[in-house]
């Protein structure tokens, strides 16, 4: 065990392949997830969906998790799509760090559990979540008139909490809040988010202005509209 920015982390290695877990995994659990990040998939693209690339896996005592594979996005994915060059941190590191900083902060979002790095100066990573279960995104709901207002005021005091601890979600659009059948909503895709040293109002009006640009440009439904 060793530490890595306040929290426990655990370390396995396999194939040239480095695991951090924030729990202590089973050598069986181990070596699901490092054969998982080996396995090619298909690169799911298009609309508010972005590149992403998701596996799917079941952990003994645990249950399902989600494999989440990064990919470079303008013309750098023409020459290299899924290598990065190592920098302070990894990226997936960075995502799972934030991702621990709002569940401290009581904001909804996935549980992280671990990630994952192959290589060297140059390395391809992924990051291991716990799957919520029997969601969907903002964009595939048809709520009742009488449930669409508490739904965005619900997602406005998550919005809210965002704001007051610093964290800019720079993909904040409804493509990346997930609903589930209880009509809870949890916040996903932290890829590049950052903490945010400047001007509260600042922050709120740049992630505000950013999902109300997915409103008009995808002509989603005008009550997903942030006020």
């Amino acid at each position: 065990m060793f530490f890595r920015q306040g929290e426990p982390m655990e370390l396995y290695q396999k194939d040239h392949i480095q695991l951090f877990s924030r729990k202590p995994l089973s050598s069986n659990n181990a070596a699901k997830l490092m054969d998982l990040f080996c396995q090619p998939n298909q690169e799911q693209s298009g609309g508010l969906a972005g590149r992403v690339q998701i596996k799917k896996a079941k952990l003994d005592h645990l249950g399902p998790v989600i494999l989440k594979h990064y990919y470079r996005g303008g013309l750098l994915r023409l020459i290299n799509k899924k290598k990065f060059l190592k920098g302070r941190r990894y990226r997936s590191q960075r995502e799972f760090e934030c991702l621990i900083k709002a569940r401290k902060k009581d904001i909804p979002v996935p549980e992280p559990l671990a990630y994952m790095v192959k290589g060297g100066i140059l390395y391809e990573t992924a990051l291991v979540m716990l799957e919520i279960p029997n969601t969907r995104t903002l964009t595939k709901v048809n709520p009742l008139e009488s449930q669409k207002a508490s739904i965005m005021q619900c997602l406005n005091t998550h919005f809210d909490k965002m704001v007051k601890c610093g964290i800019y979600h720079v993909d904040f659009h409804p493509g990346n809040v997930l609903i589930d059948q209880d009509h809870k909503l949890f916040i996903v895709d932290f890829d590049k988010a950052s903490d945010w040293n400047g001007p509260m109002l600042k922050l709120r009006n740049r992630m505000k202005t950013r999902w109300n640009r997915a409103i008009n440009k995808y002509c989603l439904d005008s009550w997903l509209t942030l006020g």
